[in-house]
């Protein structure tokens, strides 16, 4: 959903994280760090987040608390981030249960596989590309950027389809090992049955917290000031430049929010 003729306003519970999330938002630089890329990248996506429309992917929410980290201080982020974090499980829990169902919620995870699985190959190009060309004077800055940002996309991609799955389970009530492909084909209740073994398989991640924290590309060079983010469960990089970021990596199509099918 976005911003827009037909989109629906989120009740209740969803007001009290789209108060926090905003005011988080009001506090940085519009023009710098991963507030920047995400309205450089999904300008709809993001009005249609502050809005209340949408709910953004947990990766986003840590990406905008590393800026909070960066222009504002730790101790401002993880203030702010300990008040999304107590919010966020219940927030997509009624938005799943009330607007998507287990239909709808399955039919973004399928999306996303194959969002991840693109930019997967992307990487896998790019890197065999840079194995090619060596580290040749002026001619692997630009390859070296373009990697970086799609190996952003795959880990981003893969943080939303661990949090999919989480949400499929949350509907159904059952954190039992039914299949994707399993899930496809049920309907209502049975497509929710999927998620807990085939989440940690598939990232090695813990199924009880929100989708794991995605950092800055390592090679994009980082604005300043820029300080690490205040998140405990992963390694935290500094924030992108802005500038560098292009809308679209390789022509993959990765929104900052989940798009529906």
């Amino acid at each position: 959903m976005h911003e827009g003729t037909g989109t629906r306003q989120l009740p209740g519970p969803v007001d009290e994280f789209n108060a926090e999330l905003r005011a988080l938002t009001a506090g940085l630089d519009a023009g710098q760090g991963w507030y920047a890329v995400f309205r450089r990248r999904d300008p709809r996506g993001v009005a249609a987040c502050l809005d209340g429309v949408e709910v953004p992917p947990w990766d986003v929410v840590e990406s905008l608390l590393q800026d909070v980290a960066a222009q504002r201080g730790q101790d401002v982020a993880a203030r702010h981030r300990a008040r999304l974090h107590r919010c966020y499980r219940p927030c997509v829990r009624l938005v799943d249960a009330e607007f998507h169902g287990p239909r709808g919620v399955w039919e973004r995870l399928h999306e996303m596989r194959r969002v991840r699985e693109s930019a997967r190959l992307l990487v896998a190009r790019l890197t065999e590309q840079q194995a090619q060309r060596g580290r040749s004077p002026g001619g692997a800055d630009s390859l070296d950027v373009e990697l970086a940002w799609a190996r952003d996309d795959f880990a981003r991609a893969t943080a939303r389809c661990r949090e999919l799955q989480q949400r499929l389970a949350a509907l159904s009530g059952d954190a039992g090992a039914q299949t994707g492909a399993e899930a496809g084909a049920g309907a209502g209740a049975q497509a929710g049955a999927q998620a807990g073994a085939q989440t940690n398989a598939e990232t090695g991640a813990d199924a009880t917290t929100p989708a794991g924290t995605v950092s800055a590309p390592a090679r994009v060079p980082a604005p300043t000031p820029a300080h690490d983010t205040p998140a405990p469960r992963a390694e935290s990089r500094r924030a992108p430049d802005v500038t560098r970021a292009p809308r679209r990596i390789g022509g993959s199509r990765n929104p900052l929010v989940y798009q529906d099918a």
